[in-house]
């Protein structure tokens, strides 16, 4: 059994949209050219188009700004509008992003669809309070707050991967969290 690590926001690896309209921090990619798994924390600065992800399942959660509207071909806006607010949708989507007031950073999950299922879940913490996620690997990405691991401090940003057994979060301060868990797709839904 390994222990719990602290991925911290300023250690994510920075790079530029595929579309050109934005950056993103990657906090988590699979080896490869098609990988199976990414998390991300991506800056979207103007309004514009999401580049392809062809053969993706795509989480977006909305980690920090007054939100977004999300506007997939053919379907009415998807209006995000605070922060822990998420939605689903296919990377193959066209799909384009209008602020709603400013600029807005999302934590998405890519998981390839022939490979990998991801299960996506927001964890709202009192000040005080404990909460051990679900045993088994994953993420808790923390979205607001301070929280106290087996690791050290978690900040809003950072990400803790959490070992194949149980780790147990106080919150300093209340908190939100999103949980992330990975199965593979041949396990079905």
């Amino acid at each position: 059994m390994s222990e719990p690590a602290i991925l911290r926001r300023e250690a994510y690896v920075r790079v530029p949209w595929p579309n050109g309209g934005g950056i993103t921090d990657d906090i988590l990619v699979d080896p490869g050219p098609a990988p199976a798994r990414r998390i991300s924390l991506a800056t979207i600065q103007r309004d514009g188009p999401f580049s392809d992800f062809t053969g993706y399942d795509r989480d977006f959660v909305v980690a920090t700004g007054a939100g977004v509207a999300l506007q997939h071909a053919g379907a009415e806006p998807v209006v995000l509008d605070r922060i822990g607010m998420a939605h689903a949708f296919r990377g193959e989507t066209p799909t384009t992003a209008a602020l709603l007031d400013g600029p807005v950073q999302a934590f998405n999950v890519f998981t390839r669809r022939t490979a990998v299922r991801a299960h996506v879940a927001l964890r709202r913490i009192a000040a005080g309070e404990a909460w051990s996620p679900p045993r088994g690997a994953g993420y808790a990405f923390v979205l607001s707050g301070t929280l106290d691991s087996p690791a050290g401090a978690l900040r809003a940003h950072d990400t803790l991967a959490l070992a194949s057994g149980t780790a147990e979060l106080r919150a300093r301060e209340a908190a939100l969290v999103v949980h992330v868990t990975f199965r593979s797709a041949e396990d079905g839904r």
